[in-house]
């Protein structure tokens, strides 16, 4: 993550530069810095005129998420073992996601159902019958995405003729 210090001004002298710290670092001279490392960093920032004064010290806390939320469990209501015919509607439920910044309350399920646009949720019931596929993903508040989940299931309710 990249971030870039300016708009500060200065009526008498000018703005001749910026200086700034990552976490407990040293102050170092710049208005451009590169942090990669994952977790909360704090970086502290100034400006300093053509006369050497240095402005009031600033601080930002810069959040750097480089993991994707972990794979979601499925389950199924009623109980279906992937692969047989079930002879009822069935809900499919995604949960158990974590994520290393992301509170597990605040990451967003979605769910596409036979390659449809994804549709936020952690649960659908398919009822259409047929074979099925239900893909599942998780995305955290950085916006990484979880490895996607795909299950088939097969729904038929209709007696023969």
């Amino acid at each position: 993550m990249t971030f870039t210090l300016s708009s500060s001004t200065d009526d008498v002298s000018s703005v001749a530069s910026y200086r700034y710290k990552i976490d407990s670092g040293e102050w170092q001279n710049g208005n451009t810095a590169t942090i990669t490392t994952a977790g909360k960093h704090t970086v502290q920032y100034a400006s300093v005129d053509l006369a050497g004064n240095v402005s009031s010290t600033g601080t930002r806390d810069i959040w750097i998420d480089l993991t994707a939320p972990s794979t979601p469990t499925i389950s199924y209501s009623p109980s279906y073992t992937e692969g047989t015919w079930i002879t009822s509607e069935i809900t499919i439920s995604a949960s158990g996601s974590t994520d290393n910044l992301t509170d597990s309350g605040l990451l967003a399920y979605a769910y596409s159902i036979d390659g449809s646009d994804y549709v936020s949720g952690h649960e659908v019931t398919i009822s259409d019958q047929g074979v099925h596929t239900v893909s599942v993903r998780v995305r955290d508040a950085a916006g990484l995405t979880s490895t996607i989940v795909t299950k088939t299931v097969k729904v038929d309710y209709t007696a023969p003729t």
